[in-house]
């Protein structure tokens, strides 16, 4: 049953989205998108050695609720980190742009499901940051979006 609809009694059913909900959902997509994308490897949580690249990393973050309306009912934002490690870090002019670029396409593939299949009201990446992190004995170049999803929910 979808949320919002209501089932035999005529009460209207709780929306339950999570932090996994949404991550496991954006694991899957990217997964069916592995080859337009150009990704190598899709990993539910951040990953200490990165074998391959690009990969890709869906990271729960943090949910925050907040009163709205109605009592019980509460909006429901999920952040998710998506880690996009794109590989060793040579010069900067010879991989920042082109690792840029990668990153936007994938915030774009994100940005057109805006409701994840129904399961929230809406969501967006809300914020790109292009940098370099450790990973193993190798600095790496990586990018992390930052998505942000917004659903109704009933408190139990």
């Amino acid at each position: 049953m979808v949320a919002g609809e209501h089932d035999q009694e005529g009460v209207e059913t709780i929306l339950t989205v999570t932090l996994s909900s949404v991550a496991e959902y954006l694991v899957n997509k990217f997964e069916e998108q592995k080859g337009p994308l150009e990704l190598e490897d899709v990993y539910y949580g951040d990953q200490q050695k990165i074998p391959r690249y690009v990969s890709l990393c869906v990271q729960p973050d943090t949910h925050d609720f907040e009163l709205a309306g109605a009592p019980r009912r509460v909006l429901s934002v999920p952040t998710i980190m998506v880690m996009v490690y794109h590989g060793q870090l040579q010069s900067v002019q010879a991989n920042l742009l082109e690792c840029d670029q990668h990153a936007y396409r994938i915030a774009e593939a994100i940005n057109t499901d805006d409701d994840l299949g129904g399961m929230i009201i809406h969501g967006y990446v809300t914020k790109v940051e292009s940098g370099s992190v450790q990973r193993g004995s190798s600095p790496v170049r990586a990018t992390r979006l930052t998505y942000q999803a917004t659903a109704k929910e009933l408190l139990p």
